[in-house]
């Protein structure tokens, strides 16, 4: 009968050194490192190059891929186990869902690049995460070269017609001269709790407006939530505190 030989454990230390031919090759072959995403370290050099890169290339000012520095994280981006075959997969043209909407992201850049905000400001106005927002710049840059290297700009024309989108969009509400968006939600709870139209006449008396100038205060506002979720969102929370605040005002009146 065969013999069979227990298994025996080997310490690590005791492996020899040896390896194939194909082995030694891989093993002293150095990965490939993917393009077009910021590594960690040295830390914020890459991100910096990045940011540079995408921002000229969304303003037509860069035709070449992102500098060489900028490499892949090798701990945010080491393979994952390799699937079974046959195992569930999803489609090969199925995109994974942006982190950040396109919407926001052109008007977080409008922020930027127009008004001169800092990023962290403009990211908190649209509720974003500094990590989210590293993160999909990593992703877009990626996409956006790889369409220069193909000869395509489809995804780079979307951007940039977002951005104007939102430019546009802020000029509709300058040309009418919207009130900031607390101060606006505050007065029109206070009109919503009055009862009779002559109060609402004399609490816009107080402010400065006429009814006229109220009216095209509360279009230019209806129309910019409509064409801003972001705008949408900060409003409903402005209306809901400037509830609380009308409601705990007139819990402790006397």
């Amino acid at each position: 009968p065969d013999t069979v030989v227990p298994d025996t454990v080997v310490p690590d230390t005791a492996v020899p050194q040896t390896a194939s031919p194909a082995t030694a090759a891989v093993a002293s072959t150095p990965a490939p490192a993917l393009p077009f995403v910021a590594q960690a370290a040295p830390e914020g050099r890459s991100a910096v190059a990045l940011e540079a890169w995408l921002d000229a290339h969304l303003r037509g000012e860069a035709s070449a891929p992102p500098p060489k520095a900028i490499r892949v994280d090798p701990l945010r981006e080491a393979p994952g186990p390799v699937a079974e075959p046959g195992a569930d997969e999803a489609p090969a043209d199925e995109a994974a869902p942006p982190l950040v909407t396109l919407a926001d992201y052109a008007a977080v850049k409008v922020r930027i690049w127009d008004d001169g905000l800092p990023l962290l400001e403009a990211l908190a106005e649209r509720d974003i995460a500094e990590a989210t927002w590293r993160e999909h710049e990593h992703r877009q840059a990626s996409e956006l070269a790889e369409e220069l290297r193909e000869g395509r700009s489809q995804q780079a024309i979307e951007v940039r017609r977002a951005i104007r989108e939102a430019r546009a969009a802020r000029a509709v509400a300058e040309e009418a001269g919207l009130m900031d968006l607390e101060a606006y939600a505050a007065l029109r709870v206070a009109l919503e709790t009055l009862d009779v139209e002559l109060e609402g006449r004399q609490r816009l008396a107080e402010e400065g407006l006429t009814v006229e100038a109220w009216e095209a205060q509360r279009d230019g506002w209806t129309k910019r939530v409509r064409q801003d979720r972001g705008a949408r969102r900060r409003l409903d929370r402005a209306l809901t505190a400037a509830r609380r605040a009308h409601k705990r005002g007139r819990a402790a009146a006397p």
